[in-house]
């Protein structure tokens, strides 16, 4: 069976993050310090696309990729046996989430009213 380009931008649209670029933004600084040897504030003309290669190698080892991994564990026996601050890594987690939902489906509705606005005046202009 032939895949089509879109097969593959739909399945990538429905990938779960579990990281957020500013709400993790100390984990991947260390992250970096830690397996890649730099220093992000030192680095002023790295770009964006090396910094997101970069980012994509991260490691589980790191301050990040243990992060990750407490977010992503779905293994009931594994969750049962967490502590207190993999709970709370998880919980805080599943907040941000929701609040950052929120927000997207504001932005959402705030951009189709522009939209409509903007269609309006076309069709009255």
């Amino acid at each position: 069976m032939k895949k089509h380009k879109n097969d593959f931008k739909e399945k990538r649209k429905s990938t779960e993050h579990f990281y957020d670029l500013e709400f993790d933004y100390d984990l991947i600084v260390s992250s970096f310090a830690m397996q890649y040897g730099i220093r992000l504030s030192h680095e002023p003309d790295i770009s964006v696309s090396e910094y997101y290669r970069l980012l994509a190698g991260i490691m589980p080892e790191t301050p990040l990729g243990k992060i990750v991994q407490i977010r992503m564990e779905k293994d009931p026996k594994i969750l049962k046996e967490f502590g207190d601050y993999e709970r709370d890594v998880r919980s805080k987690w599943a907040e941000f989430k929701v609040k950052n939902h929120k927000k997207e489906v504001q932005l959402s509705n705030e951009e189709q009213l522009r939209q409509l606005q903007n269609e309006l005046k076309l069709l009255f202009s």
